[in-house]
């Protein structure tokens, strides 16, 4: 049955006092259990359901109040309830709780009742009624769950926290679903005998009792194999994934200790030689034993097994993880299996499962990591041997195994839900901008798309053919799946939407699913509508001046006709990802696909798009190497190991042993398959189908052997995102998790972290970011975006994505088309690093490598120092092939020896970072003090802020007062500096969700529910001063949705200066501030 917890807050006026045990009464004769989450409340409903009376501070007036006793007078409707109300223990976990009410003269009541409220959990949950399962559905059926008003001998059952409550006593009772009332919990009302109508006197006693699990660990110290700890990725030795020290579970506690409820012995490494858990997997999966016995000896103290453990690689939901088989002293085996989703899940961002609850967590190099606990329910009371086996293709971790004498199950916390009230006011929205609106970003546009000749790399810098002496510097978005295959009036429509959020470039992606036709048996035949459609929406487009980037694969599946013989068809996924490198078939399928889009002719611009310089990059494959992707999927592996096995063969180096080595020779193997392939689609691309753009490939992470990989191609390309969800059940189905940290905190990991993967003298972009949706501090994404882009002085990048939908519903998790804080935060990009306002930083470091990458690589996962990437709020940051000389680039030497030769200023910059103090740009216009998660940039056009609270000034302005997260920004829409501009465009962006958003708790790291429309805004508030020449001659308007006018704010100037205050309260996150028309 689901474990609940009780709702509802301790009173604040209330005084608490102990009972001497685990439940006690506060001031007004509320029963709270100490470790529980809430109370049981007396409350009085006046006679036809008129009015509601709690026994509470307000209603209750004590004469005397002490740990044992409490009374005095409760007023309700019509008279005066004279109350007394004892808590007495009666043994170990045991207490009697009596209430006696005396009324002068007959009070009329609807309802006299003890009251107990349980959170209606997403999941649903159980309780127990006379000894009868009473089940508590997930979602709203009816009012009434349950109903028993006779008054007679009864018991009721729940859980709370890891005990187990039994209420007992003479009562009638009702279970009553509350969200027919909005309110997202279970009543359950204990009736006394005389509980409505006219009262003189009622009384009701209950007996409780409190029962926590008793549970006995199982010794693994034999069984264990692997420690925590893991020194070297991928070298077979562990520990923990074997994925290195970055990756692993060093945060891990050890010892004796109770974890949900139960008692786990976790083994301290240091006292088992090095070994402290069960790591398993299928040996030719990754390197691990394929099962675990232990041994056991006499009768377990319970009917429940319970483990500690997680897995990585993890199954789809409901498929098994592992098996447990339980061989009793009789000679009968029980099977036990263990799914993902349900029992088990990965151990990164560990989230709430139907039996598992996360009963270890921790903060582990950037990421949320832990254990699962979890009950099985056992067959038998003498078990001899428990044998753990995992399933193929996934690993399972075991860290602590337990028998327990009951189910003890998870917390069901109160959730989070998103309301209008005092902490959030409806957001009116809308679709397109109004045209010369100051919300209208479109006016730097040069279209046609083209019209200058390809887009060349000079000196290390994106640049027109015919159009010497200018860089070019893009702002894209990405158009994805259907939505690139639209209606003609559709895509006029998202040309203008595009066009006036700012964007000079477009990236289409996975488009090469969509556009196939579905009842071909290849992947080559195009659907002529939708081909029709792609094209038509491509042209406007360019004559827009939106230049375009695009994938030549990215999901494309395989069929039979595709001739792949070593995969006829897909098994779900972009298995070519994985072929091209090792599949004469594979590489052909991606050519014949690539040859068909590039060279088909487009009626709508009379090019082909090889021809088009519009088409200024293509990447090939994207997020793909073979290297990270050889043993994602299974039916592959097989593959792998034949084409790496004759490899060894012609090399006259092949032995069984050597073949499944899966080490530092295998590894170059690996990357050589990519090199090969990697020139020879260059080859194609340039060669054979004659395209004269640029052309890009890795777009993901900053592993070491993509370096010399990537100086291959003609401009780096990556992606970066904050909190991107994971999912413990179905991938893309809720509910998802999220880390809920600020990028700020982690010295501007989205995007710093990708910073060194920029090589010095090629153009870099980052063509997919998105600060993701509902990350609670996503209101920093225009300003820690810009301070690192803005100073690594990068050549363009693209938010993901445009839409996820274009009717107005509630956004998801990378919508920009209606999500107002991706808008906002947009426009603040569009200045900051678009408008170039962030001057690049004036030193710059690279790290430099050689080939030595590859001849000495000993795993698939280094990449570059930890701390280096934060530098890149300091100054330019990026790394260069040993023999390659770029001016004003200091090389630093490579692995841990890159300290010894970083220059004065970065040295500083670095002391700052360690120290973790503030850190200001080596430009001086950033400022960043990341445990304040507080930003500052100051610009002579641009001023922008993020803080948490309190004061904050730049140059020209200052905030002063700010109550919460928030980022504020200034920018000058006329190009003249700040205190002398006739058009300011001022941003104030807090947070922003839909009515109803559901979290499983008030962490928010687990969504459940998107919610609905309206959209709501977090109110926020703050006071600015703007220093301005001519501060009496600006009037400040709020603007809404679409760049309308809707009011006037109001201000004072003074001394040169102007004073307001915004307040997200209103409705308003945007403001121009203009002279008036009498104004100088």
């Amino acid at each position: 049955m689901k474990q609940w917890s009780i709702v509802a807050a301790v009173l604040a006026a209330a005084e608490l006092f102990g009972a001497g045990g685990v439940l006690s009464m506060n001031g007004t004769g509320n029963l709270l259990r100490r470790e529980g989450l809430g109370k049981f409340e007396w409350v009085f409903v006046r006679k036809g359901w008129s009015g509601t009376f709690r026994m509470n501070v307000k209603n209750f007036i004590a004469r005397t109040a002490s740990a044992t006793e409490v009374a005095g007078e409760w007023r309700v409707a019509g008279g005066v309830l004279d109350s007394r109300l004892t808590l007495k223990p009666e043994g170990e976990g045991k207490f009697r709780f009596s209430s006696s009410f005396t009324a002068a003269k007959p009070v009329e009541a609807a309802m006299l009742a003890l009251t107990l409220a349980l959170p209606a959990s997403a999941g649903g949950g159980e309780v127990e009624v006379d000894g009868r399962q009473v089940a508590l559905p997930p979602e709203f059926k009816s009012l009434v769950v349950f109903e028993s008003r006779a008054v007679t001998p009864r018991t009721f059952r729940f859980q709370d926290g890891d005990s187990q409550i039994t209420v007992s006593g003479e009562f009638g009772i009702r279970i009553q679903d509350d969200r027919k009332y909005k309110q997202n919990s279970y009543s359950i009302r204990f009736y006394p005998a005389v509980s409505e109508g006219a009262i003189t006197h009622s009384e009701l006693t209950l007996d409780f009792e409190v029962r926590k699990p008793v549970s006995e660990p199982v010794d693994l110290r034999a069984a264990a194999n692997m420690g925590f700890r893991d020194g070297q990725a991928d070298d077979g030795k562990g520990g923990w994934t074997d994925q290195g020290p970055r990756n692993d579970l060093a945060a891990m506690t050890t010892g004796m200790q109770t974890l949900a409820g139960i008692r786990y012995d976790v083994i301290d490494p240091a006292e088992n030689s090095g070994r402290s858990c069960i790591v398993l997997a299928d040996p030719k999966f990754r390197r691990y034993p394929a099962s675990a016995p232990v041994q056991l000896r006499g009768k377990a103290p319970g009917e429940w097994l319970y483990l500690l453990h997680a897995s990585a690689w993890t199954p789809k939901f409901s498929e098994p993880v592992g098996e447990i088989a339980v061989e009793y002293a009789d000679g009968t085996v029980q099977r036990i299996p263990v799914l993902s989703g349900r029992d088990c899940g990965n151990w990164w961002r560990p989230a709430a499962l139907e039996n598992g609850a996360v009963a270890f967590s921790a903060d582990s190099n950037g990421e949320r990591v832990g254990l699962y606990s979890s009950g099985f329910r056992l067959a038998g009371r003498e078990p001899r041997r428990i044998t753990f086996t995992p399933a193929p293709h996934t690993v399972w971790m075991i860290a602590g195994v337990s028998f327990a004498d009951r189910r003890v199950l998870q917390t069901q916390p109160a959730p989070c839900i998103i309301r209008p009230g005092e902490r959030w006011t409806e957001l009116k929205t809308g679709s397109t901008i109004r045209k010369g609106s100051p919300l209208d970003l479109s006016g730097r546009l040069d279209a046609p798309a083209g019209k200058y000749g390809r887009v060349v790399n000079r000196n290390g810098k994106f640049a027109f053919e015919r159009k010497p002496g200018e860089r070019v510097r893009f702002l894209g978005v990405n158009i994805c799946h259907q939505h690139c295959f639209v209606p003609h009036e559709t895509a006029d429509a998202i040309v203008e939407r595009i066009t006036r959020l700012g964007y000079n470039s477009v990236r289409f992606h996975h488009i090469d699913r969509r556009i196939l036709d579905t009842k071909a048996n290849d992947t080559f035949t195009f659907d002529p509508e939708r081909l029709d459609q792609f094209f038509y929406l491509y042209a406007k487009c360019r004559a827009a001046g939106l230049y375009i980037c695009i994938d030549l694969y990215s999901m494309r599946p395989v069929k039979p006709g595709d001739g792949i013989a070593e995969l006829p068809a897909s098994h779900g996924g972009s298995e070519i990802k994985t072929l091209i490198p090792l599949s004469a078939g594979a590489m052909d399928s991606w050519k014949r696909y690539a040859q068909k889009l590039m060279t088909l002719r487009n009626p709508y611009t009379g090019l082909t798009m090889t021809e088009d310089p519009a088409l200024y990059s293509l990447n090939l494959v994207n997020e793909a190497a073979l290297p990270a992707s050889w043993n994602r999927y299974p039916a592959l592996i097989p593959v792998v190991e034949s084409c790496y096995a004759e490899h060894l063969r012609e090399n006259g180096a092949y032995t069984p042993e050597r073949a499944a080595e899966r080490g530092p020779e295998f590894f170059r193997f690996l990357v050589e398959k990519e090199a090969a392939a990697l020139e020879e689609m260059l080859r194609f691309v340039k060669k054979e189908i004659g395209y004269r753009g640029l052309v890009t490939n890795y777009n993901f992470n900053e592993w070491s052997y993509l370096l010399p990989l990537r100086d291959k191609l003609d401009f780096v390309d990556n992606h970066s995102y904050q909190d991107h969800p994971t999912y413990p059940q179905n991938q893309w189905r809720l509910p998802a998790v999220f880390r809920q940290v600020s990028s700020l905190e982690e010295w501007g990991r989205t995007p710093g972290f990708l910073a060194p993967s920029r090589e010095f003298g090629k153009p870099y972009t980052i063509t997919e970011m998105q600060f993701c949706n509902p990350n609670i501090y996503r209101a920093e994404a225009g300003t820690v975006f810009a301070a690192v882009a803005g100073l690594q002085d990068y050549d363009g990048y693209y938010r993901f994505s445009y839409a996820d939908s274009f009717d107005w519903r509630p956004p998801q998790y990378f919508a920009l088309d209606n999500e107002p804080v991706s808008q906002l935060t947009e426009k603040m990009l569009y200045f900051l690093f678009g408008r170039g306002d962030v001057a690049p930083a004036r030193e710059a470091v690279a790290l430099g490598w050689d080939d030595s990458v590859l001849t000495g690589l000993r795993n698939l996962s280094s990449g570059f120092p930890a701390d280096l990437y934060k530098l890149a709020l300091y100054g330019r940051i990026g790394n260069l092939k040993t023999g390659k000389a770029v001016p004003g680039v200091t090389v630093l030497p490579g692995g841990t020896e890159w300290e010894r030769g970083l220059p004065a200023g970065f040295r500083k910059a670095l002391a700052a970072i360690r120290s973790g103090g503030r850190l200001v740009s080596s430009t001086g216009e950033v400022e960043v003090e990341p445990a304040k998660r507080r930003i500052r940039i100051v610009t002579p056009k641009s001023e922008a802020f993020t803080l948490e609270q309190g004061d904050i000034a730049g140059n020209a302005a200052a905030v002063n007062g700010a109550d919460r997260f928030q980022t504020i920004s200034l920018h000058a829409l006329d190009d003249r500096p700040l205190t002398e501009s006739s058009s300011i465009l001022l941003l104030h962006v807090t947070n922003t969700a839909a009515t109803g958003m559901r979290f499983h708790d008030e962490s928010r790291r687990m969504l459940e529910d998107w919610g609905q429309l309206p959209l709501l805004v977090e109110t926020g508030r703050a006071g600015i001063t703007l220093r301005h020449r001519h501060s009496g001659d600006l009037k400040i308007e709020m603007l809404a949705w679409d760049g309308a006018v809707t009011g006037e704010l109001p201000a004072t100037a003074a001394d040169g200066t102007l004073r307001f205050t915004v307040n997200t309260a209103a409705g308003v996150m945007a403001y121009h501030i203009s002279l008036r028309e009498d104004g100088k």
